[in-house]
């Protein structure tokens, strides 16, 4: 298994991850994983998409985002999005892609990780402890959401 950090010259790639893996467990129309959206994405240094590939197969994607603050020099990265084909799932491929990613934050020497998720989803709280993550134990944060 090889995780290709994904750059402009990637994009067929990166499309097909999104194809192939985002749009079919989201049940997202494939139209909207389009190779100009994929541009403008990995154009942006602060945006992060890793892919797991075995050959020709696509196995797994994560998408983050490096968030600069205004109180220090250094950022944070948000892991945004991590989905890895069910057949593929306890196979060490969303560990791959998260120790892939905490090696890109100590290179760039950001402060911190963090990634939302519900309690209740104990396959993701697991694989994330398992990276080293630390759960909160504010029993009072709570998500709020706007849509545009």
């Amino acid at each position: 298994m090889n995780i290709v950090h994904c750059s402009l010259n990637d994009v067929d790639l990166a499309v097909k991850a999104m194809k192939t893996i985002k749009c079919v467990i989201d049940n997202l129309p494939v139209e909207l994983a389009t190779p100009t959206a994929m541009q403008v994405f990995l154009a942006n240094p602060l945006n992060y998409l890793l892919v797991a590939v075995e050959g020709e197969r696509t196995l797994g994607y994560l998408f983050a985002y490096e968030l600069q603050r205004p109180d220090r020099k250094q950022s944070m990265m948000f892991l945004y999005d991590i989905t890895v084909l069910d057949e593929y799932r306890r196979k060490g491929v969303g560990t791959a892609l998260i120790e892939r990613l905490k090696t890109l934050c100590d290179n760039k020497h950001i402060m911190k990780m963090f990634v939302p998720t519900s309690r209740s989803n104990i396959a993701a709280v697991n694989l994330y402890q398992k990276t080293g993550a630390v759960i909160s134990t504010d029993a009072d944060a709570v998500t709020l959401t706007w849509q545009f």
